[in-house]
């Protein structure tokens, strides 16, 4: 593999940690403010706080996928990579109530929305990290298990360093940033962006092997919205119920981080193996098992439970984010940037959309939901969360069955009959 691709895994968990880092000092900090009185005010601070940062991720995703393929990946980067330092510093200099605490905040949403879509679409043009194993770029599992990485050592360090203040971990995001800003420079100095290889030319049933893919997109992409619209409520809702239920900052953090273990664990699944390849039913057995969990969140009592019901929901984020990367890249004829930058964009808006509204169903329904017992208001939310991913997984039945099987059946037919000619004229 090529040093410069290296290098921007390593970029990548530099991107992802400092951003979770931040988000984990923020939304701990107002949990523990419990924000418009005992039990339910911080459930919707969080919520529509956590949600804005989330869209303001997926928009800029949208934006800068498009802009990268136009003035390049680097300047993007440049530009995610001060938005990210500039947000870091207005977080680690004013407190929550400050009129620019939560624009800075928010600002680092939007810096990871920059980031990250030119930065997918780089890597995907070095052709020695494009090996493919089973049909999937070498880079898109590196990609993946970097920016978890990231997102496991934020967590677990997080907590801890959030037992001496909320400032802590903020300090040490902005200071592998500016390393980040270092390596970044060193990188684009050593190899400017290149232009991406030609492409062969392609056979008949390899295109309709691309359509196919773009039907289990579709599929990807609602399954994509739905899970990350359930997860945001651990991402952002979370620490509300660690909150109430006395959890420590490490305890939280630990738990947190160990849903990322399951996730990678699930990436490496999916990279060695093609028994998912197109195929509905593996998808449709993560969903249910993310409602499983879910619901075993918003009952769970003991630690045991609690940890228990976010490893059994983990899967479903590994799964449906590697599938719709895999399915996107596959099957979009668009430029690299503009399909990373819809891949990325789609998630955050689950995200978004998940964090605002279960913060609202949290205050306005669950304190009617009696069986919940007296953390209704923060137990609700992963009921919400369950119901809308059965929701969708029923519409995604429904698209499956009218839409994407015959094209399956018809792909299969093709595959088969290329595969007699070949044996025939051996």
């Amino acid at each position: 593999m090529r040093s410069t691709a290296r290098t921007l895994f390593l970029i990548t968990f530099l991107v992802e940690m400092p951003g979770g880092l931040a988000l984990f000092a923020v939304s701990r900090d107002i949990a523990e403010r419990d924000l418009g009185g005992p039990g339910s005010g911080s459930v919707l601070e969080l919520g529509w706080i956590g949600g804005v940062n989330a869209l303001m991720l997926g928009a800029f995703s949208l934006i800068s996928g498009r802009l990268s393929d136009r003035f390049g990946r680097a300047r993007l980067m440049y530009c995610g990579q001060a938005a990210l330092i500039l947000g870091l510093i207005g977080c680690l200099v004013f407190e929550y109530g400050d009129p620019l605490y939560l624009p800075a905040f928010w600002l680092l949403g939007a810096s990871l929305g920059l980031l990250y879509a030119p930065l997918i679409a780089w890597l995907s043009q070095d052709p020695d990290a494009n090996e493919l194993r089973g049909g999937i770029h070498r880079s898109l599992i590196l990609f993946c298990v970097s920016w978890n990485l990231g997102f496991f050592a934020a967590s677990m360090s997080g907590g801890y360093l959030f037992l001496s203040g909320r400032r802590a971990p903020l300090a040490l995001a902005l200071a592998l940033s500016l390393i980040n800003v270092a390596l970044l420079v060193f990188t684009v100095r050593r190899e400017r962006t290149r232009s991406s290889s030609p492409q062969p030319q392609r056979s008949a049933l390899s295109v309709q092997k691309q359509v196919l893919s773009g039907g289990f997109a579709i599929l990807a992409w609602i399954a994509n919205t739905s899970g990350t619209f359930a997860w945001s409520m651990v991402i952002y809702l979370l620490p509300a119920l660690m909150v109430k239920l006395h959890y420590d900052p490490d305890e939280h953090g630990s738990m947190v981080a160990a849903t990322r273990v399951v996730v990678i664990f699930v990436y490496c699944v999916m990279y060695f193996t093609r028994f998912w390849h197109h195929r509905f039913v593996t998808s449709a057995a993560m969903q249910l098992l993310a409602i499983a969990g879910l619901l075993t969140i918003a009952t769970a009592d003991t630690r045991p439970q609690l940890v228990t019901g976010m490893l059994i929901a983990a899967p479903l984020m590994g799964y449906n984010y590697f599938s719709s990367l895999y399915y996107s890249t596959s099957s979009i004829d668009h430029t690299k940037g503009a399909a990373s930058g819809i891949h990325e964009g789609t998630i955050a808006l689950g995200f978004g959309a998940g964090s605002i509204l279960g913060g609202f169903f949290g205050v306005r329904v669950g304190p009617h939901l009696d069986w919940l017992g007296d953390l209704a208001a923060q137990r609700a939310p992963y009921i919400l969360g369950a119901s809308v991913i059965a929701a969708a997984l029923v519409l995604q039945a429904i698209y499956f069955l009218l839409r994407v099987q015959p094209m399956r059946r018809r792909v299969m037919a093709a595959s088969e009959s290329a595969e007699l000619a070949t044996a025939t004229s051996d």
